[in-house]
């Protein structure tokens, strides 16, 4: 996956993002520039509040068990988060082994050309989700992406996006970039640290943390009207 920014030489295909903000928000016009088929723009949703600490340059992390272990009714809860394989057994029952090793993940979605040539930046099915209804949408993804590295730099870490499988059949060597295709219209992008023993944290129970990393140029706006801003630039 390559990411873009709004800074970048002669595009192969672009598109316009013009949204004339409500409630307190200002008139955004951003030029998107997309080199290729793989060339992409990270989005994060979420509740106001916690895109704002984002924007601002401070970014949570989350032990990988929370997903697997959080309320069944909340957006982020997935049985099969974090599994190492899965194997349908003759009697009807479903056998898996969970990752051991202690790993923290912060997930954001992305969008591609084809995402707005469809007319589909996301699935509609994110509406649903009641702490979904803000977006934030990151203009230098790759700065953003280098930036938060490089905060993770004293770490083993890793990025990408999220191959999604067919878990109702059999499937080995799975690792923290694989899912279930049933959450494939979240369109996943995750950053991974492994921590260590200079952990920045003192407790070893605590299963949320922060990284600071130094901020880029992004912007929030209700969800519901992000899809509706967009338009094709024809070179």
């Amino acid at each position: 996956m390559r990411f873009n920014s709004l800074l970048c030489g002669r595009p192969h295909w672009g598109a316009c993002c013009k949204y004339n903000a409500t409630s307190g928000y200002k008139m955004i016009t951003a030029n998107l520039f997309f080199e290729d088929e793989n060339s992409a723009y990270l989005i994060k949703f979420g509740q106001k509040e916690y895109l704002e600490q984002i924007r601002e340059g401070h970014l949570r992390f989350s032990e990988l068990s929370c997903f697997s272990s959080h309320k069944k009714q909340t957006a982020i809860f997935d049985k099969y988060e974090g599994i190492k394989y899965i194997k349908h057994l003759k009697n009807g029952r479903i056998e898996f082994s969970r990752i051991k090793e202690e790993i923290f993940i912060s997930c954001f979605s992305y969008f591609t050309k084809q995402d707005i040539v469809n007319n589909r930046i996301f699935s509609p099915a994110i509406l649903k989700e009641r702490k979904w209804e803000y977006i934030l949408f990151i203009f230098e993804t790759e700065k953003f992406r280098n930036n938060i590295e490089t905060a993770l730099s004293n770490y083993r870490r890793a990025s990408n996006t999220i191959k999604y499988l067919d878990y109702t059949k059999d499937q080995n060597n799975l690792t923290v970039f694989n899912k279930s295709n049933e959450y494939a219209f979240e369109k996943e992008f995750r950053f991974v640290f492994y921590p260590n023993e200079n952990l920045f944290f003192q407790k070893k129970s605590q299963r949320v943390m922060n990284v600071n990393f130094e901020k880029v140029e992004g912007v929030i706006m209700p969800t519901a009207e992000f899809a509706s801003c967009f338009s094709v630039i024809k070179n």
